[in-house]
């Protein structure tokens, strides 16, 4: 764009500074201290911008923010619209997939030299010591040497593939591994010949190590087909089945390549030391403490009550305008830059430290490989690398679900609604700082799918399925089936096989005969049935160390009965007077087969905050004969609720 040069000579310079605001305010503020009118396209209001600006003309400022939203003005009648360029905003996202495949490439290359030297030992050494096992982890680097890496890198948080050299509908290709799995073939018969003359110490029958023995001394029938598992938890990680003709799985490897590198942050001038303190608001403190213990270990008492109203108001005060604006704002302030960020809810990350230095606020915002930045002329622009495909809080649902908790317990219902509005708040770690207002985030990434599922439900399906009614799954909607498609195949942790009643992860067993894309390989059969099972059961809340803490009866036993020493140095919680109320549970599942259903528990306590307050020695008799069979069973070694059940808060 030619801007006329009367109007660069005569553009007034701007100082301004703001914390985290949505786009079309922080606009507006501009356009009342310019008299340029500025406004946000409807696509991109919901962008909040982080600026701090002195002496600088409005044409040099509009051209970062356009940077950094990845936008581009235009101008009709003396007004600029800003809206979303979308060949930027994607060059920005493959970049950083990108420069991410090529660290996962560096990385396996790594991996695969290191299991290159075992090849170099003699063979009798290799097979005495590790009972061959490091064949299957060489082969399983060779497969992964062949993944697209980028593909790969593109794996979002908590997502899963299931790739495939013969794959079902439910699967994706892997290239032609013929060459590869023939050498598989040849190497581990070459070494089960040598296995099984090399005197070794038999390992007891049953354990790994005999069972790793007796795998390697079974001879290999090719071809292979290979069967590779890719997930993401933080860092990529793939799992590689050898698949025999007879459908067994006769070898396996992983790779764990590793965290995706950081990118460096900016770099501070000179003169400006990284060690010296960045000064946080009350709030800001309060808020990067909170997530320096995941939102569960933070301090309670620190905040005024008109500070927990500003905090508990996040339509109008935004959670990203507390310490990540601060932090940032406190960065461009010492190294005296002009500043123009685009914050994200990703942005976000765990803190490293309550007392903030320049370095390691820089550490905290710029760590991760989601937070894109350019350092030019003086001007720090920072971003998100996906933008717009960020998972963003929704502010009114987060509002809401606080208000609610202020008064009363969340219900199910309530949790349910404000799940379809925002992302799990393990993959917002934002979220997590607002649990010291009251509402519980403790659902998965699986429960979180769990709790949109019933959500989805019509009232009249609620109704049957708490009655005990099963509902058929090609009678839901296809928003529903898609919801349950996903938590079968694409999730992390969502598919459970049981075994004595102890669920246990698909992906810790080398199985394929558990594996759903295998065992389902057209998707979800419509004739699964949806089964919901509600029940109740007595609970307790308590105040520990200044927070509310609420238990199921049956863990308040175990707390008595357990071996003090399973809890750690400070034993079990010494409970001391409490309210009574229940625990409200519904267990929503799917029987894929004998043996195998993919499940969830949503949850909810049902405590008066006006109730009485007891001790075990005098709360009412209906509750004493309830902890006391509850004693009995733990004491009897019955475990009659998972531990998972009890949720401090």
């Amino acid at each position: 764009m030619i801007i006329p040069a009367v109007l660069l000579l005569c553009s007034p310079a701007i100082d301004y500074e703001t914390v985290a605001k949505p786009l079309p305010i922080v606009l507006e503020e501009l356009s009342k201290q310019t008299g340029v009118q500025m406004r946000a396209s409807k696509a991109i209001e919901e962008d909040r911008l982080v600026i701090r600006v002195r002496g600088v003309d409005i044409v040099r400022l509009r051209d970062k923010i356009a940077e950094a939203v990845a936008g581009n003005w235009s101008e009709k009648d003396g007004v600029f619209t800003l809206q979303r360029d979308e060949r930027l905003k994607k060059r920005r996202y493959d970049d950083e997939v990108d420069r991410r495949a090529r660290w996962l490439r560096m990385e396996t290359d790594k991996f695969f030299a290191s299991l290159m030297d075992y090849r170099k030992q003699d063979i009798e050494v290799v097979t005495k010591r590790h009972y061959g096992t490091m064949v299957n982890y060489f082969f399983a680097g060779a497969v992964l040497k062949k993944f697209d890496f980028r593909e790969l890198a593109a794996l979002p948080i908590g997502s899963r593939r299931v790739y495939s050299t013969h794959p079902t509908p439910m699967q994706e290709s892997l290239p032609d591994l013929s060459e590869i799995t023939a050498e598989a073939v040849r190497e581990h018969n070459r070494i089960a010949e040598v296995a099984a003359k090399v005197e070794v110490d038999e390992p007891p029958v049953g354990s790994p190590q005999a069972k790793a023995r007796q795998a390697l001394l079974r001879k290999w029938v090719g071809p292979l087909r290979v069967v590779a598992i890719a997930r993401t938890m933080g860092a990529p990680q793939v799992m590689v089945l050898l698949v025999d003709r007879d459908g067994t799985v006769v070898g396996t490897g992983s790779a764990l390549v590793g965290q995706i590198n950081s990118k460096p942050g900016p770099k501070l001038p000179n003169e400006v030391s990284p060690n010296a303190p960045i000064e946080l608001s009350r709030i800001g403190r309060y808020m990067a403490s909170l997530l320096s213990g995941f939102g569960q270990f933070g301090p309670q008492n620190e905040l005024t009550a008109e500070e927990r109203e500003r905090l508990g108001k996040p339509t109008l005060h935004d959670p990203l305008s507390f310490h990540f604006s601060e932090l940032l704002l406190g960065i461009a302030t010492a190294a005296n830059w002009q500043l123009v960020a685009h914050a994200a809810d990703e942005m976000v990350k765990i803190t490293d430290a309550n007392t903030f230095t320049i370095r390691s606020a820089i550490d905290t915002v710029f760590r991760e490989s989601d937070t894109w930045h350019s350092l030019a002329d003086n001007w720090l622009t920072v971003g998100p690398t996906n933008i717009g495909g960020t998972r963003q809080v929704d502010r009114k649902a987060l509002e809401r679900i606080i208000d609610i908790s202020q008064r009363k317990e969340p219900s199910i219902e309530d949790y349910a609604e404000y799940a379809t509005h925002a992302p799990p708040p393990w993959t917002v770690y934002l979220t997590l700082a607002y649990e010291s207002l009251g509402p519980q985030f403790s659902y998965g990434d699986a429960g979180w799918l769990w709790l949109q599922v019933y959500d989805s439900l019509t009232e009249a399906q609620k109704k049957a399925v708490r009655a005990g009614t099963q509902i058929a799954v090609s009678q839901l909607s296809p928003a529903t089936r898609k919801m349950l498609s996903t938590i079968a195949f694409e999730t992390t942790d969502a598919a459970y096989l049981s075994d004595d009643n102890s669920p246990f992860l698909i992906d810790s067993n080398m199985q394929l005969d558990i594996e759903p894309t295998e065992i389902m390989p057209t998707g979800l059969p419509g004739s699964l049935m949806l089964r919901l099972v509600a029940s109740s059961r007595m609970a307790v809340e308590t105040s520990l160390g200044g927070r509310r803490a609420r238990y199921p009866i049956s863990t308040l036993a175990h707390f008595a009965a357990a071996d003090p020493k399973s809890f750690g140095d400070e034993g079990p919680p010494a409970i001391g007077e409490f309210k009574i109320g229940s625990f409200f549970s519904i267990s929503m599942s799917m029987r894929i087969r004998e043996g195998m259903r993919l499940e969830g528990t949503l949850r909810e306590f049902i405590i008066d905050r006006q109730s009485k307050s007891y001790t075990i020695m005098s709360a009412p008799e209906d509750f004493q004969k309830a902890y006391r069979e509850a004693l009995a069973k733990y004491r009897g070694g019955e475990r009659s609720e998972r531990s998972q059940e009890s949720f401090p808060k």
